[in-house]
């Protein structure tokens, strides 16, 4: 698990999208967070701080909100996007206790893709899924899981169920989804044309004469 993030978060009262509108010009992102038999909260952070931490989905951050004593344990449960802008819209982050399991997104990571052996034949890499979820205590949270394909051939394929996880991590998926094939090269073949098709292509000379005539 990677080292704990310290990230500083105001307290909002006000909640509709014209009050959401007015943090965002002024460079905050509007959030919530919840958990661990708490009463949910209304927060704010700022933007350029969130953006560094947006996609460490997989790492416990301190959250501390002004006007509390002590930091909160949290990690990013959702964030969305403006489709256009890329500007982040809101965070949520929900309270984790560190002797309580907890699910998260994690993200699959392939190892040597270019000196597999399957692509060095030509074959081709095609992505199953590109995460799993995991249940596991946060102290024992992985930032990504790992997957080795160098010795791939072409048609080998890694499932949930390959996957090596650190001990105290399951992994809450179907054990038989695909994560990762070495498909053979696509060959695309030239349509023959039959000696009866070419008679009845007209020569450039024909095409002459005729038009003469």
């Amino acid at each position: 698990m990677a080292e704990n993030f310290l990230i500083q978060a105001g307290s909002r009262e006000r909640t509709g999208k014209g009050d959401a509108r007015k943090l965002r010009k002024r460079g905050f992102v509007p959030g919530v967070v919840y958990g661990a038999d708490k009463d949910p909260e209304h927060i704010f952070v700022d933007r350029n701080e969130i953006s560094k931490l947006v996609h460490q989905e997989t790492t416990i951050l301190n959250l501390k909100i002004e006007g509390k004593n002590k930091p909160e344990q949290v990690i990013i449960r959702k964030f969305d996007k403006d489709p256009v802008s890329d500007e982040i819209l809101h965070v949520d982050f929900q309270r984790v206790k560190m002797d309580e399991e907890i699910s998260a997104i994690v993200p699959i990571i392939l190892l040597n893709d270019e000196i597999c052996v399957g692509v060095k034949k030509g074959g081709i890499i095609q992505h199953g899924i590109r995460e799993v979820e995991v249940e596991c205590l946060p102290k024992d949270l992985p930032s990504h899981i790992e997957v080795d394909i160098k010795d791939l051939d072409i048609g080998d394929t890694i499932k949930v169920a390959d996957l090596v996880v650190p001990q105290g991590v399951k992994i809450a998926e179907d054990s038989e989804e695909i994560v990762v094939t070495i498909v053979p090269p696509v060959i695309y073949e030239e349509e023959e044309v039959t000696t009866e098709e070419a008679r009845e292509v007209p020569t450039v000379a024909e095409t002459e004469k005729k038009t003469e005539d």
